[in-house]
């Protein structure tokens, strides 16, 4: 059953201006008589001009210049009002001038100085519906309406664009569409009347509002990412510098996919379908009658919800979509229009107080962080039964569990503090290992690590933090419906998995430890950074030379296949890593993350290491952060010193041996 909703937005201030308007013409005619309507409307309005300056800017043109958050935006509009959420406070100051110079060439309208105003009379009904079925499409359907003005380059991060990202209206699309599989068809519908924008090149200069100029002021001498953020929340990260005034009338179908399958299945165009019952002509004589039934009767026995909105405008007393209340409509849009489509420029255009290298900074993080905080909200908001993710600064208590619903994986945290994944008939797929840690919660701190912690201090964790993990910013952790349990980071990477994809066990050298995933491998196949892992199994390489570490905990270096070098260790069987501390010291762990061995006999030195590298002479070598030698294997040139399991201090390293 189709459900048919109208919303109207519109605001009061086409309506003050033309209220305003109305008390100056009976004024005007007070003074001039009535004879004064007589008159042509240009030369009313250019007796009022030059007479007592009654002119008046187009309406709605208060949206140029104020301020917009390319995070919150939303063209489309909240879910609930209507309005684009991204409106800020005004950022550039709108002057206006009665002379000749600033009034429409036609004499009726005030121009903004610096800017320009005119009038542009289209009205358009769509006859085409848009398929949007995942958020990258979501996304480039608003950028339609929303965009860089041509020349700009937004310090928004790209690569899962995170435009719009934090609005309630792509958080529902996320959780209504893309993660149900459903598929939405959008026909939009615009009446342009008016445009209005500032004018570009060397000699233009904006004039910021007072307020805006003295907070920049303030701002600007700040690295605070708080004070930044607050700022963007007042102002916004860019401002309008041209926008289109009118009216859009937005027509959606949101059909699941049960119901696009059985009508794909049928040979039937879901996208034609839907213009043809709703589009221009749906309800004429003209059109197909064979085609316009089918496609009816196919969407009425869908599971299908359909929506009309409208920007601008009054709502037509008719409903839906057709000719006649599209032209119902359009015909009050040029007394209540409203912006429909707009340009944006950097908010530093309008300050020199902002350095724009800290703004691009800020707003990237500021990006990262509220994307995220929309994301946990949404789906605080969506689920009514158990949680299947985790935020930074979120936990799991002891007892509790992770569920996704019709998922092949089920995450619980045991009383005695182990962390399990089972699949949905109760057998284990993977749990962690170590000592007991009863009443401990499992943490997905602010850095992007999960750990379990409790009396017994930390007993488990992934090492996925932006400090270890090449300084990603923290995502989520997700229950996946495939069964596998995720870390992520701010920017949709992969960094961690406990290796239970298909609700399958995870292999044995997963089991307690996990998988480190490509956001948290090494960038260089020859580097190993400080907190970075080398798992054993794996290995570092440089041309002919490789070092590998091998599953009973043997580091073995080889230079043209002929081993050169090892640590003279031989463990049981199981799951080992390769870690290099702050201090420079190499360490191998095991899978409860005891140290099994220590370069250099366990010796340390005290200065700050910055990478361990292997070069293809076959030398492998720890540098501090002025590029001097703390330890090496000392196999340069492919020497051997097998007998050497401890390697050599270099100059880098004041308490060790000298080589």
């Amino acid at each position: 059953m189709l459900l048919l909703g109208l919303v109207l937005a519109a605001t009061a201030s086409a309506a003050m201006l033309r209220s305003a308007n109305h008390d100056k013409q009976k004024q005007l005619a007070s003074v001039l008589g009535p004879e004064a309507d007589a008159t042509s409307p240009a030369t009313k309005d250019l007796t009022m001009r030059e007479g007592l300056g009654e002119n008046l800017p187009y309406p709605s043109v208060d949206y140029l210049g104020v301020g917009y958050d390319l995070i919150h935006g939303n063209p489309s509009g909240d879910p609930d009002t209507q309005i684009d959420p991204g409106f800020r406070s005004p950022v550039v100051r709108l002057e206006w001038d009665q002379t000749g110079d600033h009034v429409s060439r036609d004499m009726r309208f005030l121009q903004p100085l610096g800017g320009y105003a005119l009038p542009e009379y289209s009205c358009h009904m769509s006859s085409t519906a848009v398929e949007i079925s995942s958020e990258s499409d979501y996304q480039k359907s608003l950028e339609v309406d929303a965009s860089l003005e041509v020349g700009y380059q937004s310090p928004v991060p790209t690569g899962g664009n995170a435009s719009f990202s934090a609005s309630a209206g792509f958080g529902r699309f996320s959780q209504e569409v893309a993660a149900k599989g459903s598929e939405r068809f959008q026909m939009t519908s615009y009446c342009l009347q008016f445009v209005a924008g500032f004018n570009k090149g060397a000699g233009q200069k904006l004039e910021p509002v007072e307020h805006f100029a003295a907070l920049a002021r303030e701002v600007g001498q700040s690295k605070e990412e708080g004070q930044w953020f607050d700022f963007f929340k007042q102002y916004g990260t860019h401002f309008i510098s041209k926008v289109h005034l009118g009216g859009k009338m937005i027509f959606e179908v949101t059909i699941d996919r049960s119901s696009l399958e059985s009508m794909r299945s049928s040979n039937l165009d879901v996208s034609a379908a839907i213009a043809a019952s709703f589009g221009p002509g749906s309800g004429s004589a003209n059109v197909n009658i064979a085609m316009q039934q089918a496609s009816k009767d196919a969407l009425s026995k869908s599971k299908a919800e359909t929506k009309t909105f409208v920007l601008g405008g009054l709502p037509p007393t008719t409903a839906g979509n057709g000719e006649s209340a599209f032209g119902a409509w359009a015909a009050t849009v040029r007394e209540s229009a409203m912006p429909i489509r707009y340009s944006l420029r950097e908010i530093t255009e309008a300050s020199s107080d902002l350095d724009p290298k800290t703004y691009a900074d800020m707003v990237a993080r500021y990006a990262k962080i509220e994307a995220i905080k929309a994301q946990m909200q949404a789906e605080e908001r969506a689920n009514s039964g158990p949680s299947s993710s985790l935020f930074p600064g979120q936990q799991l208590a002891s007892g509790k569990t992770l569920a996704r619903a019709g998922g092949k994986g089920v995450v619980r945290l045991s009383e005695d503090g182990y962390l399990w994944i089972e699949d949905k008939f109760g057998n284990q797929l993977w749990r962690t290992l170590g000592k007991a840690n009863p009443g401990a919660v499992l943490k997905y701190d602010k850095t992007g690590n999960l750990l379990i912690e409790g009396p017994n201090g930390i007993t488990w964790q992934t090492h996925t933090g932006f400090d270890t993990c090449s300084n990603a910013p923290p995502g989520k952790v997700e229950l996946l419906d495939n069964g596998d349990f995720v870390v992520k980071s701010g920017e949709g990477t992969l960094m961690w998995s406990a290796g239970t994809a298909g609700g399958r066990k995870a292999d044995d050298h997963a089991q307690g430890s996990g998988v480190m995933r490509d956001g948290c491998k090494p960038q260089h196949s020859d580097i190993l950074f400080p907190g970075q892992r080398l798992w054993s199994g794996h290995s570092l390489v440089a041309g002919l030379a490789s070092l590998h570490l091998a599953h009973t905990g043997r580091l073995i270096l080889k230079g043209n296949n002929q081993e050169l070098w090892n640590n003279d260790l031989r463990k049981t069987s199981g799951k080992y890593y390769l870690t290099l501390t702050k201090l420079g010291q190499l360490q191998i762990l095991d899978a409860d993350d005891r140290i099994v061995w220590l370069n250099g006999d366990g010796r340390q030195c005290l200065t700050k290491a910055r990478k361990a590298q292997l070069f293809g002479d076959a030398n492998f070598i720890v540098y501090d952060k002025q590029d001097e030698h703390i330890w090496s294997t000392d196999t340069f040139s492919s020497t051997s010193r097998i007998d050497h399991p401890e390697g050599l201090f270099g100059s880098g390293c004041k308490t060790g041996r000298r080589w």
